[in-house]
């Protein structure tokens, strides 16, 4: 009788999860479209894959989101991140894949994507700041300066701070390719680097009289491997897992802390592969972007991708559009997509698996 119980229970949630999990897949391939779209009169996604999420929000999203990859994810929209972001302290460390992820947040948070010459004009603008330091301001929800999002940035661009007072939110990035701002190639050795340390302390884990800002960050997202092309795979290895050591203890003094994967270049694949085992061997969030990024290949031809596969494609964000005004931000928008599910915390759906791992 106990194992015939226990059976009728495993079987009961067996048939709960497919059920809940089939309802999308369902709606999906009843659907005579393969992609997602935002539909303007009804308010709503057709097919409705997006539990109530306005897709508009997102950036060259609508009509490129694969059905399946809807099914799979989280998505959030102006409303969603800020209820997620709002009065907390956000901090990105990576290279210049990282600094589109950025400028993606800016254009979520502030629901710039709804008018898309204003993305243009931000991406422009963002993109071709050359000063050692530089201020945008975009509204939000209609309000001026000081109650929009202020960017700032430092040394040529490179590094940014996003203000929202309104909100009570603060992100910031700081490029870690190197531990020179005007330099490249250096990778993971940067977060080693003796001229490096204190900056690093600050950034994640400050203390009293260290004279760092005294907030540590609720939210730390880090990334590398594109300019890690120089370094041997063994100390690749080394460093990541001293990395993810140290990651960990940031965690467990109230961090979430995710790492951003790398994009579908050929070089960064074995490096994502010990990425993914010593961060996930610490317990924290790994995102696949390549898994992501893998939906969207067959879509190049439709023009909202440029080649993902290539060295050509190292970006594939705002950046790729200031070297191409055509490009599209769809895929870096759900890379970013699939970040916001790491650091929210709250996803619905399982997150996407790579075959490319």
């Amino acid at each position: 009788m106990l194992v015939l119980g226990l059976t009728l229970v495993v079987l009961s949630i067996s048939i709960a999860q497919a059920l809940s999990t089939s309802s999308c897949e369902r709606a999906a391939n009843s659907s005579k479209d393969s992609r997602v779209w935002w539909d303007p009169k009804t308010k709503r996604c057709t097919p409705d894959l997006c539990d109530g999420v306005k897709l508009a929000d997102i950036p060259d999203v609508s009509g490129y989101l694969p059905n399946a990859l809807a099914c799979q994810m989280e998505l959030y929209d102006a409303d969603r991140i800020r209820g997620c972001f709002e009065g907390k302290h956000v901090v990105l460390l990576g290279d210049s894949t990282m600094s589109e992820t950025v400028h993606d947040l800016v254009l979520l948070v502030s629901g710039l994507a709804n008018w898309p010459d204003q993305v243009n004009t931000y991406v422009y603008n963002a993109t071709r700041q050359g000063r050692a330091y530089s201020e945008i301001w975009i509204p939000y929800k209609g309000l001026k300066p000081p109650h929009g999002l202020k960017i700032e940035f430092f040394g040529n661009h490179r590094n940014m701070t996003v203000s929202a007072p309104t909100l009570g939110l603060t992100i910031t990035h700081r490029f870690t390719g190197h531990v020179d701002l005007k330099e490249n190639m250096m990778g993971l050795d940067t977060f080693f680097h003796r001229d490096f340390q204190r900056e690093f302390r600050c950034l994640t884990d400050p203390q009293p009289g260290q004279g760092c800002q005294k907030r540590r960050p609720d939210m730390l997202v880090v990334n590398s491997g594109l300019h890690d092309i120089k370094t041997a795979i063994p100390k690749f290895a080394m460093n990541m897992r001293a990395l993810a050591q140290r990651l960990k203890t940031i965690s467990q003094k109230g961090t979430t802390v995710a790492w951003r994967g790398n994009n579908l270049l050929p070089h960064t694949h074995g490096m994502d592969v010990i990425s993914r085992h010593y961060i996930e061997s610490e317990g924290l969030k790994f995102v696949d972007t390549r898994g992501i990024m893998e939906y969207f290949k067959a879509d190049i031809a439709t023009g909202c991708c440029t080649d993902l596969t290539k060295t050509g494609g190292a970006h594939i964000g705002a950046i790729a559009k200031f070297h191409n005004e055509s490009s599209r931000l769809t895929v870096s928008s759900m890379v970013t997509q699939g970040i916001l599910q790491a650091l929210c915390n709250k996803p619905k759906r399982s997150a996407p698996v790579s075959n490319a791992l």
